[in-house]
């Protein structure tokens, strides 16, 4: 064999050995890896104005996987406070006045028409490529000056249950509690409401009752921010029952608000996350929320429940309640801010569940409402 030939062999099978040895990463390191590569090249190009589609899979659709990739994106970006990342609901608001698709595969022309339309100096979005161990991400940059590629990034992200799910390749039935404390433990639990708000059902399972909400992007959105508002799902009649959603404020004075109002009296029970100028966590007993539309609405902290928390805009939190008896838990990623043990808290167990805001604009996604039988 030629020495020509054996440097050629080591060659490709050094090669091979470094591509085969390519990290792949988990959920978290990898949605960091895009965004650090994503930076790099903005900084690189100096620019500073940007705005961020959804990403799409190799068909052109547009998955949950794509929406979150894009919304981690925007709060990485946006936290780094050197880019001016432009809002989603502005985004969209302005695309569609126009007639642009907001999922639309970018080509050059439309990269030039956005960005004199949104005074942006790239667009960022990107596809996704699904392997059966994982996915891989391929984010692209493109000039708003002449619609050409800027620059490009890509991840390779293990494809654990959390990818799956996005992905609509399993269901939330596949998912083990997420601890002891979960409902499905030790209750007979059925599945009550499984929004991810993919259509407009503010009509039908919600109603609307204070503010501005509708459906964007498959996720609820509250867009205004002056007063208090609040949306119901129904009545409840059950032994207890658990709560799973995920927030986002987009901007505003205070935070969230998820709470049960009695009907025959309009009397309910409130965990205010952001309360007091968005200084705080507490629960809250409200004396007559029915009266809100004109009247003053008197409520007290209850003690024992007061926890320091500021609510940061454009930063999802997974919240999750459970409530069974006389027994109250709250949580923020899964960090408990509320533990309440009050034999009056059983009353609420019949009651018209709401989400709501206060002097805030957000976004609310993938609410789960598992109610424990009678």
């Amino acid at each position: 064999m030629s020495l020509r030939f054996n440097c050629f062999f080591i060659t490709v099978f050094v090669a091979t050995q470094i591509f085969s040895q390519a990290p792949v990463r988990d959920i978290n390191y990898g949605f960091q890896d895009i965004a650090s590569q994503v930076e790099k090249s903005l900084k690189l190009y100096k620019k500073q104005n940007i705005a961020i589609f959804d990403f799409y899979n190799l068909d052109g659709d547009v998955t949950n996987l794509g929406k979150i990739i894009a919304e981690e994106l925007i709060t990485k970006l946006f936290r780094t406070h050197q880019f001016k990342v432009m809002e989603r609901l502005r985004l969209h608001k302005l695309l569609s006045d126009n007639g642009i698709n907001f999922i639309t595969v970018i080509e050059p022309k439309l990269a030039i028409k956005i960005g004199s339309l949104l005074d942006v100096d790239v667009i960022i979005t990107g596809s996704i490529a699904n392997f059966n161990e994982s996915v891989k991400v391929n984010v692209r940059l493109f000039s708003t000056k002449d619609g050409s590629f800027l620059d490009v990034a890509s991840s390779e992200i293990i494809k654990d249950k959390t990818i799956r799910l996005l992905l609509n390749e399993i269901s939330l039935s596949d998912f083990s509690p997420v601890n002891e404390s979960s409902v499905t433990n030790s209750y007979n639990a059925e599945t009550s409401i499984n929004d991810q708000f993919d259509d407009n059902i503010i009509s039908n399972i919600w109603n609307e009752k204070w503010g501005d909400w509708f459906i964007v992007d498959g996720m609820l959105a509250q867009n205004d921010r002056n007063i208090f508002s609040m949306i119901t799902c129904g009545s409840f009649d059950r032994l207890g029952y658990e709560m799973q959603l995920r927030v986002k404020k987009i901007d505003g004075r205070d935070g969230f608000l998820i709470g049960v109002k009695l009907k025959k009296n309009g009397e309910a029970l409130v965990w205010n996350i952001g309360a007091n100028n968005n200084k705080i966590s507490v629960l809250q007993k409200y004396l007559n929320l029915i009266s809100i539309g004109g009247n003053t609405v008197k409520y007290m902290n209850i003690p024992g429940t007061e926890k320091k928390f500021y609510v940061e805009n454009d930063e999802w939190y997974n919240l999750r309640v459970v409530i069974r008896g006389p027994n109250l838990r709250c949580y923020i990623n899964e960090k408990i801010m509320i533990d309440l043990n009050d034999p009056l808290i059983q009353v609420f167990n019949q009651g018209q569940i709401f989400l709501g805001t206060y002097m805030t604009r957000a976004y609310i996604d993938d609410v789960i409402i598992l109610g424990i039988e009678n």
